[in-house]
């Protein structure tokens, strides 16, 4: 189940009323001269208007290509600045400090996240999201997490029946790098926890994806298929969005967009796998409306568990901006769904 809203974003257009002339026949010096300079200035407009000149008068162009973040990231305190050169390999360092969370109130106004400021302490997160050649060593150092083996009932049959899993035999070498999927809530916690690390929580991985101004997605506020992997016109399903084109059918090896990088340098937070976070998600919960502002952890109990970022199964209609939250049961899998780790800061 998957709570959806829509995007309705009305475009800033500048209308240039056209005014009637009346140009002295016996007078074309004047008439040319008129023309010229009316040229010049409708062409100084355009150019004013494309190139973002006017933008303090309010005047801001709203295309599928504008997508250059309107707030710059704070800069890093001396402090800040040693956290993020002590971060672990193949991971990101995003600092201590407030961002925007949740639907904006022109979204939805009786959104269940609606927009608020929430602060965090500093973490670290991984980079990419968790592939199927790291899941695989995991099984064959900890093979109660191999297929047919994990501790728990599981509500579908699936659990790591996609690439390469069968028999606990060695991924191929065209999957190692895809991400892993098919993965349920407790094994995505487990693997966090024999690398040392933690699943984030849903704040953490909304900030690492958002960054600190509410955009929609991690470059901006407008859909671009070529930076994310979604249900595109090569999906194999019919239920896809057929004016997407980002070059794959199915999932994509990590990091292969980098166009679509995070304010913090986070890749894939839109798109290719949906990805599991800490917290459990009760969607009809006042808890995102009045809960703690600071370092919240979600609601203390709930059926399921929250998935974030959306997957290469998902659509347009399915709702694929940043503040989307998708919830399942922890035990579930599901083809699209993986997830990466996060790390405190010590």
């Amino acid at each position: 189940m998957i709570n959806v809203s829509d995007l309705n974003t009305d475009n800033n257009q500048v209308n240039v009323g056209n005014q009637n002339m009346g140009i002295n026949k016996r007078s074309p010096k004047i008439g040319i001269i008129i023309v010229v300079v009316g040229v010049i200035i409708i062409g100084g407009v355009v150019w004013g208007y494309s190139s973002g000149m006017f933008n303090f008068l309010g005047i801001n162009k709203n295309t599928s290509n504008n997508n250059t973040p309107t707030t710059s990231l704070p800069p890093l305190t001396e402090a800040q600045k040693q956290e993020a050169a002590q971060a672990p390999e193949g991971m990101v360092y995003v600092p201590e400090g407030e961002y925007l969370s949740g639907i904006p109130a022109n979204i939805s106004k009786d959104a269940p996240r609606p927009l608020r400021k929430i602060k965090l302490t500093s973490f670290y997160i991984d980079r990419l999201e968790v592939t199927t050649v790291k899941f695989y060593e995991f099984t064959q150092v900890k093979p109660e997490w191999n297929k047919g083996k994990p501790p728990y009932n599981f509500a579908e049959p699936g659990y790591l029946s996609y690439f390469g899993f069968f028999n606990g035999s060695s991924p191929g070498s065209d999957y190692a790098q895809l991400p892993a999927q098919q993965v349920s809530w407790h094994a995505a916690k487990a693997y966090c926890e024999w690398q040392g690390k933690r699943l984030p929580t849903l704040s953490e991985w909304e900030k690492t994806a958002r960054g600190t101004d509410g955009r929609a997605f991690p470059w901006g506020n407008n859909m671009d298929s070529s930076r994310a992997n979604f249900c595109d016109k090569n999906c194999p399903v019919s239920d896809r969005t057929r004016s997407w084109n980002d070059g794959y059918e199915n999932l994509a090896p990590a990091g292969s967009f980098p166009e679509g990088v995070s304010p913090y340098g986070a890749l894939d937070m839109s798109g290719n796998v949906q990805e599991w976070v800490a917290d459990w998600f009760a969607p009809k919960s006042e808890y995102y409306k009045t809960g703690p502002d600071i370092d919240p952890q979600g609601p203390e109990k709930s059926s399921f568990k929250a998935v974030m970022g959306g997957g290469y199964l998902t659509a347009d209609n399915w709702g694929v901006e940043l503040y989307q939250v998708a919830w399942f049961m922890p035990n579930g899998v599901m083809n699209d769904t993986g997830f990466r780790c996060a790390k405190d800061v010590k």
